[in-house]
């Protein structure tokens, strides 16, 4: 879907995981979300006890793995029982944006990759540090894959989890392809895993390091957590606003996909300053620049959820700048 070009394809694509991502679809998450997050307390817990010294991307990258996988195909990965919080899904991905830049400019690395007969690369063994981890997961997400498409009994009511929706009858058959769902389930981890777990890796950073934004926090969320057993609800913790700039900054400064997503207007001429672009031209920016602009966030490099206080007060939309989740029909569909 996130590489669909043509509009009626990607609209048709996405319309299959729509539900699942709505905000309403979400919160019906909300409880394996909380069970997950008080495994990684008592993961937390038990490190303070110990006197361990933790990677906090691995840690939150357990925690958002075991979410997306739980939510993809009815069962977690368990990263988060793993002792050193060992992720090679999150291995696979430092290997895949490894060649990144080099692969936009020599785009056939990419299909060389892809292309090899599985058995093939079983056989090769590839060894850690060269495409060895994105290999053996994509490997096992072809396996999770296969089983979803040779699952008995076939949904045909609502489906339960996303691999359901991407293999039920209704959908068109040259869609159930072996191939479409390794290539669709690999995007879904990936961006469930390694976007969320970046940004509250970089909010654990800056509260961490900043005692006075910590004790903010801290202080505001005594209104809904009196105690540190307590629970709170989405719903009460999306009207702290405190916590709202400090998850509104966190988005801002880990950007999502830093790179240049281009976006194409099929039909109609775009006109910027002075320049017009003609209909079917590519065009594109990257959100580092939008969010580190001085004249929509002054002192782009600072760590301020008050912000984005200040701005509600002062009745400025500051959310209409955030590109960290894209926009129009093709932004992030896991936005919620």
């Amino acid at each position: 879907m996130a590489s669909t070009n043509s509009h009626e394809q990607h609209r048709l694509r996405r319309a299959l995981l729509n539900n699942f991502f709505s905000k309403r679809s979400v919160m019906d998450l909300e409880e394996t979300i909380q069970a997950k997050v008080n495994m990684l307390q008592n993961r937390f817990m038990g490190a303070f006890r110990e006197k361990l010294v933790l990677n906090i991307p691995s840690v939150f990258a357990a925690l958002t793995a075991d979410v997306i996988t739980h939510y993809s195909h009815g069962k977690s990965l368990g990263y988060l029982d793993v002792p050193d919080f060992k992720n090679d899904m999150m291995e696979a991905l430092d290997s895949l944006f490894r060649i990144f830049h080099i692969n936009r400019f020599l785009p056939m690395l990419a299909v060389m990759l892809s292309r090899p007969p599985f058995w093939i690369i079983e056989m090769l063994h590839l060894p850690e540090g060269l495409f060895g981890e994105m290999i053996e997961a994509r490997l096992r997400t072809r396996k999770r894959a296969a089983d979803a498409l040779n699952k008995k009994g076939k949904t045909t009511g609502k489906p339960e989890t996303i691999f359901d929706a991407l293999t039920a009858v209704s959908v068109p058959e040259k869609e159930r392809t072996l191939s479409r769902l390794v290539d669709e389930a690999s995007v879904l981890f990936g961006a469930g895993t390694e976007t969320t777990a970046r940004t509250l890796s970089v909010a654990a950073f800056y509260l961490a390091k900043d005692k006075d934004l910590r004790q903010k926090l801290f202080d505001e969320l005594t209104q809904v957590m009196p105690s540190p057993a307590s629970q709170p609800k989405w719903a009460e913790l999306e009207r702290l606003p405190f916590l709202t700039g400090v998850i509104q900054e966190a988005l801002r400064l880990s950007y999502g996909l830093s790179t240049r997503l281009a976006r194409i207007a099929p039909t109609e001429a775009l006109f910027y300053k002075s320049f017009v672009i003609p209909p079917g031209t590519p065009v594109s920016q990257s959100v580092y620049f939008v969010h580190h602009d001085p004249s929509i966030f002054p002192n782009p490099e600072r760590f301020d959820p008050e912000r984005w206080i200040r701005a509600t007060e002062e009745g400025v939309n500051l959310r209409k700048y955030m590109v960290s989740f894209g926009k129009g029909s093709r932004q992030c569909l896991g936005m919620k």
